[in-house]
């Protein structure tokens, strides 16, 4: 019933037998006091998520122990596997050509440069992983003509999970008529997102472009995977991929987005506990009736 689990039934139930003797504790009671004593769950750790002033493009945190996947080395073209020196490999999980270098265009290409994309352009709707050469503290990248398929789930050292979807960037700058405040109080007219800020000017005003920076508190991020909601309709554009060791300051002229919690799944041995514990749980209130009903039955022979 519970492959791979290793428990003690005996024990669990002697335990539970003095917490029902000690603490006079039934049913739901019973169970409660077991998970508060048993669930040894990590600290939970959160992602805190900025975008940079408009027209940023790069990185603007100070400092010099970073790295960077800029994607203006490999030549044009559809890749199945893509690594860069230091920084880490995207892989397509099978999907052949799933990631594209493209050439500067209306929807990417920070300063001008070559960008990384999947979706409308190379037709592939597969996500791609990104496994960083070593756990990180800090992710940022600008994403530019975006759109709200674009997600990002972030998987840390302990196997915490979060997804990150680029609807909540739209929503903080919609509409574009509004305004946004940023940390030291300077106010970005939401227009001045929209558009990409590369020579010719006005081009592809109809969406975004900022540089996202993604803050991992008290846990360091190993793996990022980028995703497009499974669609093909849309592009996931996106460029200067960055990464940091040492949690940086957040800069103060960006814009706060949201705070993210990354959630856990409970590791097989606690999960055993749990269930023995159920199990342990059905034993003596069994056990219970079976005496009850056993007593009853002396008393009638008894009369």
């Amino acid at each position: 019933m519970f492959p791979q689990w290793d428990f003690d039934l005996q024990a669990i139930t002697l335990v539970l037998e003095r917490l029902v003797g000690q603490m006079r504790i039934r049913g739901l009671g019973l169970l409660t006091v077991l998970l508060g004593t048993t669930l040894q769950l990590a600290k939970a750790a959160t992602i805190q998520v900025y975008i940079a002033p408009p027209g940023v493009q790069a990185d603007p945190l100070s400092g010099t122990e970073y790295r960077i996947a800029s994607f203006n080395s490999p030549p044009v073209g559809n890749y199945d596997t893509l690594s860069v020196n230091e920084f880490g490999a995207y892989d397509t999980a099978g999907t052949v050509n799933g990631l594209r270098v493209q050439n500067a265009d209306q929807y990417g290409g920070a300063s001008g440069s070559r960008y990384m994309t999947f979706g409308a352009q190379n037709g592939s709707a597969a996500s791609i992983a990104l496994t960083l050469s070593t756990p990180r503290s800090y992710f940022g990248f600008w994403w530019s003509a975006g759109d709200a398929n674009n997600g990002l789930t972030f998987v840390d050292v302990n196997g915490f999970v979060a997804r990150f979807s680029a609807a909540d960037i739209v929503s903080v700058l919609s509409p574009s008529t509004g305004t946004v405040t940023a940390i030291d109080g300077t106010v970005y007219n939401n227009s001045s997102y929209y558009g990409n800020p590369n020579p010719p000017a006005g081009r592809n005003t109809r969406e975004p472009y900022a540089f996202v920076m993604f803050f991992f508190t008290d846990t360091q991020v190993s793996r990022i995977i980028f995703d497009n909601a499974g669609s093909t309709g849309t592009g996931f554009e996106s460029d200067n991929h960055t990464v940091r060791t040492a949690l940086p300051d957040v800069y103060q002229p960006s814009v706060w987005v949201k705070t993210m919690e990354m959630v856990e799944t409970p590791e097989p041995g606690t999960m055993a506990t749990v269930a023995g514990a159920l199990v342990a749980l059905g034993l003596l209130r069994g056990s219970r009736r079976s005496r009850a009903a056993g007593g009853a039955a002396r008393d009638q022979r008894r009369a």
